[in-house]
C-alpha cells in the first residue's frame, strides 16, 4: 500500500486544491494570508492562473497552512530546488495518515472480528479510492479520521475528548461525529 501511494505521490495532484496548497505553502512562509487570493508562486507552481484572475485562497483551518507553510522551509533548506520534491513532499503527511489509518482500523475492528481485520487492513491499503484519494489527488481528510480513529481507539473520557479536538483542528468534519 505504501509503495503504491509513494509512486503516484510526487507527479499527481487534484489541479486546483494542489497549486493552492502548494502556493499556500510558498506564501505563507513569507508572512501572507492562507486565506486571501494567492498569486502564482515562482519555482513551484504548476498552474499560472485558475482563470479569470480569480485566484482562490486556502478554505481550511489553520492546521494544514501552517503544515505547508513547515514543508516549504523543509523543502527550502534541501529541496535542491525540484518543484517535484516539493510535490513529494507535500504528499508524505498525508500518505502517512492514511497507512496508519489503515492499522487504526485493523486494530478497531480486531477488537470486534479478529477474522475481519486483516480484510479490512487490505482493502484500506488497496482500495483504489483511497490511492486516488490520499495519493493521487493529495486530499488530506485521511489526516483528519486519523484522529477521529485515535478517539474511538482511546480510553472514555478526557483523551477521546482531545482526539476528538485535533481531529477538529486538522479539518472541520469531524465535527459531525460530536453529535
Amino acid at each position: 500500500g505504501i509503495i503504491v501511494r509513494e509512486a503516484f505521490s510526487f507527479w499527481t495532484g487534484h489541479p486546483f486544491d494542489f497549486e493552492i496548497w502548494v502556493r499556500a505553502g510558498y506564501w505563507v512562509t513569507r508572512g501572507m494570508s492562507p486565506y486571501a487570493p494567492l498569486q502564482f508562486a515562482p519555482g513551484v507552481s504548476f498552474a499560472n492562473d485558475f482563470g479569470n484572475g480569480n485566484n482562490a485562497a486556502i478554505g481550511y483551518l489553520p492546521f494544514w497552512p501552517i503544515l505547508l507553510a513547515a514543508i516549504y522551509e523543509l523543502f527550502s533548506m534541501g529541496g535542491s530546488g525540484n518543484r517535484f520534491v516539493y510535490y513529494f513532499m507535500l504528499k508524505q503527511p498525508i500518505i502517512f495518515a492514511d497507512v496508519f489509518l489503515a492499522f487504526l482500523l485493523f486494530v478497531y475492528i480486531k477488537r470486534q472480528n479478529p477474522v475481519l481485520a486483516p480484510k479490512v487492513l487490505a482493502l484500506w491499503l488497496f482500495s483504489p479510492v483511497t490511492i486516488i484519494i490520499s495519493a493521487i489527488w493529495g486530499t488530506f481528510d485521511s489526516m483528519a479520521m486519523l484522529f477521529v480513529m485515535l478517539a474511538l481507539l482511546a480510553p472514555a473520557g478526557r483523551a477521546r475528548s482531545v482526539w476528538e479536538g485535533i481531529a477538529i483542528f486538522v479539518k472541520s468534519i469531524p465535527v459531525l461525529y460530536i453529535f
